[in-house]
């Protein structure tokens, strides 16, 4: 009797793959998890296999200038298609900046004009805390009062505001010829109207927002009037006197 004896041997591989494993000990593929094994003569290999499905998502997402992707943490400055793999799971981001906006703004006599010609408009009152102006959504908006102002420009869902650019103006021949004196201002509610020797025909009081709150005709050089039931802010008071109109802003601060 010539007998050989080998002894028994086996090992185990652990591994985990996405929706497939090709294991090279057999050449078999392998789509779904479990404990697969092959015998070659004594030699007996174990395979401990995990197959997780893949998954993958897009986000699609547009910004000004950068972005933060909270998936991964990173900020990106240019548009484009990004990914990010975890495990069997792939993430990816179709980003869209917008860099580079012009939010320039140009003053010829006492019209302002936006420069930028591809976006929506929103012009702005600075002193009064970048309130909306009503009605004013074009390129280009003239102020009826001195100030500073400004307009939001909408681009493909970004926002950016220009900087506050100063009227000074504004009915000065009207306002040196016949001054009108509104005192105090600020004022806590209750405010004088004094136009020295030449009546004040109509008097009409707009609150930030361009609604009118107001309406007078005084009987007097002198008129009061009571604000104190609205709310703190800027206010604009038109006055007609001699067939021309003056204005002033009135500030309401009553705290």
């Amino acid at each position: 009797l010539d007998l050989t004896v080998t002894p028994s041997t086996q090992a185990t591989t652990i591994a985990s793959a996405c929706e497939s494993y090709l294991w090279s000990v057999n050449g078999t593929t392998y789509n779904a998890s479990g404990m697969y094994s092959f015998v070659n003569g004594c030699d007996t290999q174990m395979l401990d296999l995990t197959v997780t499905p893949s998954t993958q998502a897009t986000t699609t997402a547009s910004a000004c200038e950068s972005y933060l992707w909270s998936v991964n943490g990173t900020t990106y400055n240019a548009s484009g298609m990004y990914s990010f793999v975890n495990g069997c799971d792939t993430q990816m981001l179709d980003l869209t900046v917008n860099s580079s906006i012009d939010s320039s703004v140009t003053l010829s006599g006492n019209t302002l004009t936006a420069n930028n010609i591809t976006s929506s408009y929103q012009w702005v009152d600075c002193d009064a805390n970048n309130a909306p102006i009503q009605g004013e959504t074009n390129q280009s908006f003239t102020p009826t009062v001195n100030g500073n102002y400004a307009v939001n420009l909408s681009v493909n869902d970004c926002m950016i505001t220009s900087n506050c650019t100063a009227i000074t103006s504004l009915f000065l021949q009207a306002n040196t010829s016949k001054e009108i004196v509104i005192y105090p201002n600020p004022t806590s509610g209750i405010f004088y109207i004094d136009s020295e020797n030449v009546l004040i025909s109509k008097i009409t009081i707009y609150d930030s927002l361009g609604r009118k709150i107001f309406n007078l005709k005084p009987l007097d050089f002198k008129t009061s009037i009571n604000l104190s039931q609205f709310a703190d802010g800027i206010y604009i008071v038109k006055m007609t006197q001699d067939n021309k109109q003056i204005i002033k802003k009135l500030n309401l601060q009553k705290r």
